[in-house]
């Protein structure tokens, strides 16, 4: 990625045209073999040992 545009909102109807494409096309796996996608990266991503305790719920 190049260029990051702020303006740009994702919206639910979004990320449900982006499943149901990959889905026609064939891309789904079986759940046990999903891993999550972090589209922020690992930067708001902290195992709990790592945060500070004003972070914790």
């Amino acid at each position: 990625m190049q260029h990051l545009d702020e303006s740009c909102h994702v919206q639910a109807g979004d990320i449900i045209r982006l499943a149901q494409r990959d889905f026609l096309a064939g891309l789904q796996v079986p759940a046990e073999q999903a891993l999550p996608v972090y589209l922020r990266g690992k930067t708001a991503w902290r195992k709990v040992g790592e945060q500070d305790s004003n972070n914790r719920a």
